[in-house]
């Protein structure tokens, strides 16, 4: 009587195995039951993976991430117009930088606990101390668009609204982001970064006051003052957004 081959499989199979068993656990968090399962199990391998792998079959999440990307995006830019009609189009572009921002993109994985599902290359994992955020955001956005291809732009809009009311209406660590917003904007409108100038600090040491100026091409838009030169800049950042958002409302 002839043997039966016994299939060894590859480390690669082995944990891929386990985490298609733990994907039903990430759907319940997500609240959505795939059609195509694949889909979610690729919006979890990054790179890394990939390349310690040598491959073995596995595709990126990169792919997923450039219309995860886009999705998000238009999502956030409809639900910002319908429930804030009274925005001119420069406020509702801040309103929306700070929600689609990749720290932001990161809290919501994080909501999720989404690392502990993401196959993340051994030597990846290690330099970082763990998962990095920008691994975390775009898983995000990977994930986004698995739900987009798989169920259409309805579910991928329901699970990004319900993130957001998870996440405080998108707002996390607003106050924090002020440059970041501000550099997101000017590099997407002109290609160039904000530039930051110590105008002037005043007082003893341990009571210091720093005023700061913002220029974006040279030009002036925004001044601060704080205790320290971050919260000087932090300021300065805010009030270039306000400034920006009037003159793109005149």
């Amino acid at each position: 009587m002839a043997r039966k081959k016994v299939k060894r499989t590859t480390g690669a199979e082995a944990i891929l195995s386990e985490q298609l068993a733990r994907l039903k656990e990430l759907e319940a968090k997500i609240g959505y039951r795939y059609r195509d399962i694949s889909l979610l199990r690729n919006a979890l391998v990054h790179s890394s993976y990939v390349n310690e792998s040598g491959g073995e079959g596995l595709d990126d999440n990169e792919r997923l991430e450039f219309v995860g990307d886009a999705v998000l995006e238009f999502i956030v830019s409809e639900h910002l117009y319908r429930s804030n009609p009274e925005e001119s189009e420069g406020s509702l572009t801040v309103m929306r930088s700070s929600v689609v921002a990749r720290k932001h993109c990161a809290a919501m994985a994080k909501e999720l606990e989404l690392g502990d599902y993401l196959l993340v290359g051994k030597g990846e994992r290690k330099a970082a101390g763990g998962v990095k955020k920008s691994i975390l955001a775009n898983a995000f956005e990977a994930l986004v668009a698995s739900l987009y291809f798989d169920g259409g732009i309805k579910q991928a809009k329901r699970f990004i609204l319900k993130m957001l009311e998870r996440c405080a209406a998108g707002r996390v660590d607003e106050d924090e982001n002020f440059k970041a917003q501000l550099q997101a904007m000017t590099q997407k409108s002109s290609g160039q970064l904000p530039s930051y100038r110590l105008t002037s600090s005043r007082g003893p040491a341990h009571e210091r006051t720093f005023d700061v100026e913002v220029s974006i091409n040279g030009v002036p838009y925004g001044k601060g003052k704080g205790a320290t030169k971050k919260e000087a800049e932090q300021e300065a950042a805010k009030k270039a957004l306000r400034k920006i958002a009037k003159e793109q409302a005149e």
